[in-house]
């Protein structure tokens, strides 16, 4: 039986309040148990080996150089109490209830960062992509121009991947249109029309799997690596903008390094708007 380390606090309350499901794909260091039949918010639960990054509803366990393929195959049954997650009825998870619980930052924090205008962003962004070219990670191009001239149908459910990587990019997208709105206290008004098509669009055009982490962006929330990623991009420590910039490209195959861009791509667009006074309220 492996040991919980940390859990995302939607995970959390999922354990607290008890809930099950079926497990819906298994891989060497994740297994996704859909829960959608108890709960529309969360679809996905997600049990994770030690060293990946914490989600909004996953647990990192101390489960190394293993498989879960060992434990788990799909359509077993899941069960989450305040202490132990059970597959088909056996322990498999304990410590849930003193495992520690990662909770997205503070407005007090976000509210300390810099104030960066576009050109800043536009110029720091650059920054991030050299140092991915000069650590040898590929950057996927994605033809984007602008916010003003954005198609999402464009991007959702394209590209390769368990994710496809339109899809990564558009999860940094918005994710930095509201980070922006808590750092900036404005609010882009693309952001609801860009939310309300993805919504109406995502149904037939994606996955399950990525649904349930462009539904984390929609709702303003995002994993542990993101964060510290965007709140170092507006610090002045280099080191630790290194640091971000590898531990969120090192997610999956290129679904770190697209959400990255998309990220940036949020960032920059989003200011831009707001300097221009282009209807941001």
């Amino acid at each position: 039986m492996f040991q919980a380390h940390i859990m995302g606090d939607r995970f959390h309350f999922r354990c607290s309040q008890g809930t099950s499901g079926r497990v819906h794909s298994v891989f060497d260091s994740a297994v996704n148990i859909d829960i959608s039949v108890n709960n529309s918010d969360v679809s996905l639960l997600t049990l994770l080996c030690a060293g990946s990054d914490v989600m909004p509803a996953s647990l990192v366990t101390s489960m190394r150089l293993d498989s879960w393929h060992n434990y788990c195959k799909i359509d077993d049954i899941a069960i989450f109490t305040p202490h132990t997650v059970y597959m088909n009825s056996v322990p498999l998870v304990s410590g849930i209830a003193t495992a520690a619980i990662w909770k997205p930052v503070d407005d007090k924090t976000v509210g300390s960062l810099s104030i960066l205008n576009s050109e800043e962003i536009a110029e720091r962004g650059n920054l991030v992509k050299t140092y991915l070219k000069e650590n040898g990670i590929i950057l996927n191009a994605f033809p984007i121009e602008s916010l003003d001239t954005l198609s999402v149908n464009t991007l959702l459910g394209q590209g390769m991947g368990l994710t496809p990587s339109g899809d990564d990019f558009l999860s940094g997208l918005i994710a930095a249109m509201h980070f922006t709105r808590r750092v900036y206290d404005q609010e882009c008004d693309l952001l609801p029309v860009l939310a309300n098509t993805v919504l109406q669009n995502m149904g037939t055009k994606t996955n399950q799997i990525s649904r349930h982490f462009l539904h984390y962006a929609l709702e303003g929330l995002w994993g542990r690596a993101t964060e510290r990623f965007m709140v170092a991009f507006f610090g002045d420590d280099d080191l630790k903008l290194h640091g971000a910039i590898l531990e969120k490209a090192a997610y999956g195959g290129t679904s770190g390094v697209d959400e990255i861009q998309g990220v940036l791509f949020g960032l920059y667009e989003t200011v831009r708007r707001i300097e221009e006074e282009s209807f941001c309220i």
